[in-house]
């Protein structure tokens, strides 16, 4: 995943990358997802998303 990417997550559907922390299993995940979702921080090793 990289910034700007779409992800699609299974309950809160598709959003955009805005941001990436950390590296190897401790990638975070900031993902705007529209409203009243809003921005989720999410482990990428844990989140149940994938690429959109």
């Amino acid at each position: 995943m990289a910034v700007g990417d779409k992800a699609e997550h299974k309950k809160w559907g598709t959003g955009t990358v805005v941001s990436i922390k950390g590296e190897g299993d401790s990638v975070e995940l900031d993902i705007a997802f529209t409203p009243p979702t809003g921005i989720k921080r999410l482990f990428a090793k844990f989140a149940p998303i994938t690429k959109a």
